[in-house]
């Protein structure tokens, strides 16, 4: 019996470490403020449409959820009014995608170390009554009893999505550039690139909206 628990959470272990890798997430953001800007003047704001045209390979449909992500929180700017022409804006607010990639990242083969044992816990029965019960645990931390357990994960790939945008504000009147943001992601699986820009606006238009009020 205890070899066939053992069998078991090996598996189980196998499948929870190939589903953390493939959930991970990472972003990275580099911003860039003009400190001497009056930010707290701006009263009009012209939204240009999200550039896309790098992607030629997107479909109507994901093309329309990018315009639609970046509108729907830059709609959520306090104090400001959003006009349909440049000439009529103080600010006009620039995104561009320039990398919408999926790749197979190449992983080393490692050693994972995880700890299997037997733990006693108290149940209630269908009567009510309350009685010990051994059940066997896997952990990747050590609990009161364990044994330390090693395995070989052999070198595989993991599929990951990658996105790279950038978001300019410039001021209309001279065309300076007052502030800016490239912000990188990845994330586990493929075609993952349309939820990770809608966070990328969201992150965005938030602090965005912190500078509007300097």
């Amino acid at each position: 019996m205890r070899d066939i628990f053992r069998i078991t959470c090996v598996v189980v272990l196998t499948a929870i470490y190939f589903i953390t890798c493939a959930s991970t997430v990472s972003a990275d953001k580099t911003d860039w403020t003009d400190e001497n800007y009056k930010f707290s003047n701006i009263q009009r704001v012209y939204l240009c449409k999200v550039d896309t045209f790098s992607f030629t390979d997107l479909d109507a449909s994901t093309v329309e959820k990018i315009q639609n992500s970046c509108k729907k929180f830059a709609d959520k700017l306090k104090g400001v009014v959003f006009v349909d022409s440049e000439e009529l804006a103080d600010i006009k607010i620039v995104t561009k995608i320039t990398r919408w990639t999926n790749w197979n990242r190449p992983v080393p083969e490692s050693i994972e170390v995880y700890y299997e044992g037997w733990e006693k816990r108290r149940v209630k029965d269908r009567d009510g009554k309350w009685r010990t019960e051994s059940h066997h645990k896997t952990s990747r931390a050590y609990f009161p009893g364990a044994n330390r357990r090693e395995r070989k994960i052999p070198a595989h790939n993991i599929q990951e999505s990658l996105l790279k945008v950038f978001f300019e504000v410039y001021d209309t009147k001279n065309e300076n550039l007052i502030m800016s943001r490239e912000d990188v992601r990845d994330k586990g699986g493929w075609y993952k690139q349309t939820e990770m820009f809608k966070r990328s606006c969201k992150d965005f238009f938030k602090e965005l909206n912190k500078i509007l009020k300097r």
